[in-house]
């Protein structure tokens, strides 16, 4: 239960400060954003900011050998619309307000900086979630 609230009080803080205003993703042990732009150079300013990120699903089905002769670009839609733009934000219990504050302030700045439109997340391609895993 502690661990729980914890983890309810990360993501109420996300909802608060991430840019855009839209809401979380449907993923419960993630924060997980697709970005307008490139999730490597985003992932890269961020970590000159001193904010770790993970890009998750990487390479994705289609471009993974073990699956070479199964499932093809064409074949997943959502793979190939996120292909590249994934990237998850730092989320744990003990993360403070001040820390999510700091990571949307960065992550809001960047995307400002780049031109690019807010972020949109991730939850309705979640849905189709297999597409995307390794």
């Amino acid at each position: 239960p502690q661990i729980r609230a914890s983890i309810d009080r990360v993501r109420g803080a996300y909802g608060r400060y991430l840019p855009g205003g839209l809401s979380l993703p449907t993923e419960m042990s993630s924060m997980v954003v697709a970005l307008p732009t490139a999730a490597t150079d985003v992932a890269a300013d961020l970590a000159m900011a001193g904010v770790e990120t993970r890009q998750w699903y990487q390479p994705d089905l289609t471009e993974h050998p073990a699956y070479q002769n199964g499932a093809r670009a064409g074949d997943l839609p959502n793979t190939a619309r996120l292909r590249g733009r994934i990237l998850g934000l730092p989320f744990h219990a003990q993360l403070s307000e001040d820390d999510i504050v700091h990571v949307c302030a960065e992550l809001d700045a960047i995307l400002k900086a780049r031109a690019a439109p807010p972020i949109q997340r991730c939850d309705q391609a979640f849905t189709a979630r297999a597409s995307l895993m390794i």
